[in-house]
């Protein structure tokens, strides 16, 4: 099945807001399409305010209790649903594992569901996944993320200390005045670790998307 390629798109909307698209393929795979919004975060360095389209993923709820060990657990199940026998769809990037924080009855800390993004010609013509998989797949709306960007390789701490390392400094930023999920977060992966210039992000939800009028004009 040949893969279509999301189509960047033009919004006079959004001229003049310091909003602006990003190319739809990063190292010749498809993404999720989003813009970003410029003026939330000019504080800090390799941050920004993200707004995420609405789109449809394959999704694991992994019932380890280690962020590792949760990803070895729910990759090969996603890896395999994209590489089926009947259907075979083209992998995309990110590679996403959101992580919440849990009641301290929970008998995990965190608990941890892996996603991949289905391509966008898959997104009403995707393969049902087998219930043993335990893989479903989710169509999401638009969110809007606070994100931090990072080159090399990772670690479990290190992915941690990333992710109290940005809230510590959205606390502290002059500029950054936006809610956010204090209990939830992703960490996105765009390269094997192991690759030199490696891409990783932290991904935090905002409460809500905000408005272009918010948003300040581009340089």
């Amino acid at each position: 099945m040949g893969r279509q390629t999301a189509k960047m798109y033009d919004d006079d909307d959004l001229k003049g807001y310091g909003i602006f698209t990003v190319k739809h393929v990063f190292r010749g795979k498809e993404c999720p399409r989003y813009t970003e919004l410029n003026g939330h975060v000019k504080d800090l360095t390799n941050v920004t305010v993200r707004r995420v389209e609405a789109g449809v993923y394959a999704t694991r709820t992994s019932t380890k209790c280690n962020l590792t060990d949760a990803l070895i657990d729910s990759y090969l199940p996603l890896h395999y649903y994209f590489y089926g026998q009947e259907v075979r769809m083209n992998r995309t990037i990110p590679i996403m594992l959101f992580t919440t924080k849990m009641p301290a009855e929970h008998r995990c800390d965190y608990t941890h569901q892996l996603q991949f993004y289905l391509p966008l010609v898959n997104h009403t013509n995707y393969p049902d996944p087998t219930e043993e998989s335990r893989v479903q797949v989710t169509a999401k709306q638009e969110e809007c993320f606070v994100v931090y960007h990072w080159i090399g390789k990772i670690t479990t701490q290190a992915t941690y200390n990333n992710y109290f390392n940005l809230k510590t400094n959205l606390t502290d930023s002059d500029s950054f005045n936006l809610a956010y999920n204090e209990n939830k977060f992703a960490h996105a992966r765009y390269d094997p670790s192991c690759r030199p210039g490696a891409r990783h992000e932290i991904w935090i939800p905002l409460d809500s998307c905000p408005g272009a009028a918010e948003s300040s004009s581009s340089d």
